[in-house]
């Protein structure tokens, strides 16, 4: 799923409850964020600027989405801080 996140191509990741695929494909998606934020910041004089990002997320239930929220808060500070 990875490569096909580092493409620019949809994956699609199934697996039982409690395996860890929520860090798993956003770990895929935040790191080709942190490349193309690098990208952008040495083509635009050293300033980020952040491509578009777009991942379409499912979730029965709104407590879910609120814990996968507070689940990536860290890793998302240490890969794109001020983000």
């Amino acid at each position: 799923v990875w490569d096909e996140i580092a493409r620019g191509r949809s994956g699609l990741l199934h697996s039982s409850t409690g395996s860890g695929k929520t860090l798993a494909i956003w770990l895929g998606a935040l790191a080709t964020l942190r490349e193309a934020i690098g990208g952008e910041a040495r083509q635009h004089g050293g300033k980020a600027v952040a491509p578009p990002l777009t991942v379409l997320w499912i979730t029965p239930m709104r407590a879910l989405a609120a814990d996968t929220l507070r689940a990536l808060t860290r890793p998302m500070a240490a890969f794109c801080p001020g983000w």
